[in-house]
């Protein structure tokens, strides 16, 4: 099995995970949990509609 990590270094990982978020953050997102690189994501569909 194959295993890799995103190399928070890089620019290119960084400026992905900018836009992945900003979506996010427009939506009004407000928390989010990383964890071993797994992002994680909680809200329910009842806020994204606010």
């Amino acid at each position: 099995m194959d295993v890799g990590f995103l190399d928070f270094l890089s620019g290119e990982v960084c400026k992905c995970l900018k836009d992945k978020y900003k979506i996010l953050v427009d939506l009004r997102i407000k928390g989010f949990w990383n964890a071993m690189n797994e992002l994680e994501i909680f809200y329910t569909k009842r806020i994204l509609k606010k």
